[in-house]
This record gives C-alpha cells, structure tokens and sequence, in this order.
C-alpha cells in the first residue's frame, strides 16, 4: 500500500532538507523520491508550506522505483555529510503522513543507530486537516524544531492596525520587556532586557515617503547616520514583501515589511553591536525570527 508522505529534516546552520516518499517495486519499503528539495533558514513561513504540499504531492504522484534505484540514491549527502548516522546527528527531522482523512505529524527521534524512529510510533503526533494552509502547516514544523511543542494558539498576542487588519504573532521570550507603544509609533515595542538599545518592534508609520528602495535608504540615512552596507530585497509574490537590512558602525537594522489594508506593517529589529556579545546578538535575532514565523493577518 502507498504511503503518502513528506519529511523535513532541519539544521539551525544549514535550513530545511524536505524529502518525499514513495515505495520499491514489488516491496512494503519507503524511499525517497529523487531529487529532494533544499531551503534555507532565511525563508518565510510561506515558501516552507509551499515546499512542504509540494513534498506530499509528488509523494502522492510517485511511482515504485527499483531497489537499485533507491539503494543508490543517499539524499542526505546534499548536505555534505557522507554517512547517514552523522547526518541525523546534526539534523532534526518532522514527517508528515497523509493518513485517512488527516495528516500525521510528529518529530522522530533519533535511535541509538542512528535512525530516526518512525512518526506513527510517536505518542506526541498531531492530527491535522487535509484543507490546512501551507502556512498554518508550516507555522507547527517550524514550532516542533524551535521548541520541541506544537505551536500553540494561546502563545498568540495580537493587535489591530490603522487599516483595520489584525495581527497575531508569538511575542519574544520573557527576556524582553514589553513597553507597549513605547511612547512612539509603535504598535508593539520589545525592549532586550540586557540592553535598552536593542528591541524589536511592530511599526505603524516611520516617515517613509515611499517604500521603494531608494526612500526607504534615504530614511534610514536620516535615522542612522552613515550605512556601512545596505541591502533592499522586495518580492511581491511572498510575504513579507520587502526585506530591508543594514549595518552602521554600532547597530545591525533589518526591517520587513508586511502587506496589509491599503498600507504596511513594519517589523523591525536594531541590535546594538557594539556593546552586545554575539551571543546575545544570536539570541535577538532568533527571537525576531520566531515572531517573523508566527505572523499571521487577518
């Protein structure tokens, strides 16, 4: 019988390997469907679910492949590691089962052997519907590996824009302080707890004339001083639409913007660089990217 299934395999360093299964002729044994698809840990929300449906429909679509095929085919050494034991040392791994009328999904453990151990056997699977987006899908395989837990509604905090559009997202850890709008215009200001000068924040309007490349550069000049680099990509076919990031001689800046009502919603996060160690830089950034990947708008 077929299994309809997709697997993620996750490094903090590297990004996502994302795998679809199929079976060997004449046999009961899963493979893996050549070739498997690579993202890196920059992406969004969006482009992970995206990948992950594509992963469980070419499963669905596959064919048996010969033993000979499947033997030879090692899709783990796109990462660079020869052996398949040292590879699910350094990776984590989520399957996705379709099953019925719901997809399984849950975290394998790694034995002892250095093989992951099936998802059907895993007391803490989630059953999920066949209609979910491929962002909510998305939202709980990048819970399971930030945290080990599936994402959890009532970790949400929201609040409504000037353009009436909602915004829920999972605030940072209790290691940043929450000032509200910070007496500026702010929707939602975090402030790192160790260091007043770096937070992360939900922004209503920072004077842009526009949020093309060169207005937004010249704002930022404005607003920081000299940059020493700068880098404006924009994609309207993802969210966010725009990513914005720079350094000056003491601050790391990136800005996303998000597609709302009639406007944008900026999230952004300064890092003092220069009395922070890396450390907690890492930390900051984590934490902005674990608020990045719970954004949702309504």
């Amino acid at each position: 019988m077929q299994q309809i299934s997709t697997t993620i395999y996750y490094n903090k360093k590297d990004g996502y390997i994302i795998t679809s299964d199929t079976t060997i002729k004449n046999t009961l044994l899963h493979t893996v469907v050549y070739p498997v698809k690579t993202i890196g840990t920059e992406c969004t929300v969006e482009e992970l679910g995206q990948a992950i449906l594509q992963g469980l429909y070419i499963s669905e679509k596959a064919e048996p492949v010969e033993r000979n095929q499947a033997l030879s085919y090692k899709f783990w050494q796109i990462s660079g590691i020869k052996g398949f034991s040292a590879f699910s040392k350094k990776y984590r791994c989520v399957e996705i089962i379709k099953k019925d009328n719901a997809f399984l999904v849950a975290e394998c453990i790694r034995d002892d052997d250095g093989s992951y151990i099936d998802a059907e056997t895993s007391e803490n699977k989630l059953s999920l519907p066949l209609n979910i987006s491929s962002f909510d899908i998305a939202k709980i395989v990048m819970e399971l590996f930030s945290t080990g837990f599936y994402y959890n509604k009532a970790m949400e905090t929201s609040f409504t824009t000037i353009n009436n559009s909602r915004i829920s997202f999972i605030p940072p850890s209790e290691n940043f302080v929450d000032v509200g709008d910070g007496h500026t215009d702010a929707y939602k200001l975090f402030i790192y707890g160790k260091d007043t000068k770096s937070y992360i924040g939900f922004f209503i309007d920072n004077g842009y004339l526009s949020y093309t490349n060169e207005d937004i550069k010249k704002k930022w000049v404005s607003l920081y001083g000299e940059l020493l680099d700068y880098k404006y990509d924009f994609n309207n076919d993802i969210c966010p639409e725009i990513c914005v990031m720079a350094h000056t001689k003491d601050k790391e800046i990136k800005s996303l913007f998000f597609k709302e009502n009639g406007g944008y919603v900026e999230l952004l996060v300064e890092i003092d660089i220069s009395e922070t160690n890396a450390s907690d830089q890492q930390y900051i950034r984590e934490q902005f990217d674990k608020i990045v990947n719970s954004i949702e708008i309504k």
